[in-house]
């Protein structure tokens, strides 16, 4: 099962690194704004970040295996979730905020940024490498 996981993850990090690179993936801001005023786009939202929030809860739990396998890599990874938590927690606090709240015209200075869009490179490429090195540790 750990293996089919981290497979998985590889595949979905490779994708989603895709569409950022290549400008393919939905914005915050586009994803925020198609749920206003939609029924059941709050729904819809909530089911996304129930699966979102999963998905993070299995990612921190890699620290384990890697903190075993290699310590630094361990704690280098355990400081990239902490700062990905605080991530998760202010986008989906921002996207349920705009689609409960009916307005298309809300500020994501965050998301907006280049620093952004290079946050979800290197994170995506982190998910990589930290999967596929645990796939094959030597």
């Amino acid at each position: 099962m750990f293996w089919i996981a981290n497979f998985l993850f590889i595949l979905i990090a490779g994708t989603n690194l895709y569409g950022v690179l290549a400008g393919k993936a939905p914005t915050v801001r586009q994803i925020s704004t198609e749920l206003v005023g939609e029924p059941g786009g709050l729904d819809r939202l909530r089911a996304a970040l129930t699966l979102a929030a999963l998905a993070q809860v299995y990612l921190i739990s890699l620290v384990f295996p890697l903190k075993a396998l290699n310590p630094s890599l361990g704690l280098a990874w355990a400081v990239m979730m902490l700062g990905s938590v605080l991530e998760s927690i202010h986008t989906s606090r921002k996207m349920y905020t705009t689609a409960a709240g009916a307005s298309r015209d809300v500020a994501f200075p965050l998301h907006d940024s280049g620093y952004y869009r290079a946050y979800q490179v290197v994170f995506n490429l982190a998910t990589i490498a930290v999967c596929a090195y645990l796939l094959f540790p030597r």
